[in-house]
């Protein structure tokens, strides 16, 4: 019977009884070692327990050698697991930001996009959709690797031009999206017209004679909806931006 706080490093007592009648109580020390109830779930406690050196010379019975040395031996064997157990986990964690991340830009790809505003359909804010201006071009005349540097260069100046709370995403080739929660009008263009003009800014210095690629966006604003719905509203506004003659932004009426 053991009396004393779950606490690592408390001192209890342990009632114990005589080979000849008669019960005493020992002092020993609980110590926590492994607790793997937050890595899978179960209730998986190991404690370590510790006699102080005046009461381990009474400890001579029989049973206490394999009592201690199945303590000895399974702690290790627990701690393994636990951290096999962690190790898997974190491989999952990192397999999972991946499946959601696009691997040549570092923001989100479409389904880890969409996977968020799942969440947040009820939030309020601003979508901006950004398509890059004749990025064939790019690809075409200067070749793909010119063509992944300027990609790689229009997701960092994204996401240097927008708040923490805001999503990134590449939708896919050329296409990228914003979500920026919370916003009124005001604030989202103004957040809109400084990744435009970021984006201008950094992609010459991949490109030839300081050339600057400049793109197009479509801004909308909501009370909170579906991806699908922002996307549509927002896609609109972007194709109005390019039929005025590309390198601006247009807002649709907010849905």
């Amino acid at each position: 019977m053991v009396r004393s706080r779950r606490i690592t490093g408390q001192l209890g007592r342990w009632l114990a009884r005589r080979k000849l009648g008669g019960q005493f109580w020992q002092v020993l020390l609980l110590i926590w070692c492994v607790n793997c109830v937050a890595a899978v779930g179960m209730n998986l406690t190991a404690y370590l327990v510790i006699w102080p050196d005046a009461i381990i010379a009474e400890w001579k019975t029989m049973i206490g050698l394999p009592i201690l040395m199945v303590t000895v031996l399974t702690v290790p064997v627990v701690y393994l697991d636990y951290a096999l157990v962690r190790a898997l986990l974190d491989i999952r964690r990192e397999l999972e930001t991946e499946a959601a991340h696009d691997f040549l830009t570092g923001v989100a790809n479409r389904r880890g996009f969409e996977a968020q505003m799942r969440k947040m359909t009820k939030v309020g804010g601003a979508f901006l959709l950004v398509d890059l201006d004749y990025f064939k071009d790019v690809n075409d005349n200067l070749g793909h690797d010119v063509g992944d540097n300027v990609l790689r260069s229009v997701g960092q100046a994204m996401r240097d031009s927008v708040r923490h709370s805001d999503l990134v995403a590449r939708l896919g080739g050329e296409e990228f999206a914003i979500f920026m929660p919370g916003v009124d009008a005001a604030q989202a263009c103004e957040i809109s017209e400084r990744v435009r003009e970021t984006i201008a800014e950094r992609t010459s210095a991949h490109l030839p004679g300081g050339a600057k690629l400049t793109c197009s966006a479509g801004l909308t604003l909501s009370d909170g909806g579906a991806f699908q719905s922002l996307y549509h509203a927002a896609d609109r506004a972007l194709y109005a931006a390019k039929a005025q003659g590309r390198n601006r932004l247009e807002v649709t009426a907010p849905i």
